[in-house]
């Protein structure tokens, strides 16, 4: 097998257990009441889709039922080993803290440099293959 077969199994196997594990729940179920194992796969998934989209910007921006601060957003990408690009977003609010209201998020996220908020968003879309994988090795040593 070559690493873009590789790399197409771990993206369908992180697709299709995300399904699996949302598949009955609402809409905007509380991420705070998967299992700890179900919720990695949620956040990382669902969260990377977004930033993938739309930076951290259109994180930022929503709201997350369940972790207001997205303190386990970090805690979920750290799970895999890819904390440091959540981590280092954290790291530009006051307190190394994300603020719990979306509007003062997004408020204080466009008085960061631009330079440094197109930085971060790079680090993140430069390591979409290496999530993907660290996502799918969790999947699999989880089962």
């Amino acid at each position: 097998m070559n690493s873009t077969t590789d790399l197409d199994d771990d993206f369908r196997l992180c697709e299709e257990e995300f399904s699996r594990v949302t598949e009955n729940k609402p809409k905007h179920f509380p991420v705070s009441k998967y299992s700890q194992r179900d919720r990695v796969i949620v956040l990382v998934w669902h969260f990377a889709g977004i930033i993938e989209n739309s930076g951290f910007a259109g994180v930022l921006g929503r709201d997350s039922p369940g972790d207001p601060d997205f303190k386990l957003l970090g805690k979920a990408f750290s799970t895999i080993g890819c904390g440091e690009l959540i981590g280092n977003v954290a790291n530009q609010f006051p307190d190394s803290a994300i603020p719990s209201n979306r509007l003062d998020r997004v408020k204080y996220w466009d008085t960061i440099d631009e330079s440094v908020r197109v930085g971060l968003n790079k680090a993140f879309w430069d390591a979409e293959d290496e999530i993907t994988r660290k996502l799918a090795l969790f999947i699999r040593t989880k089962n």
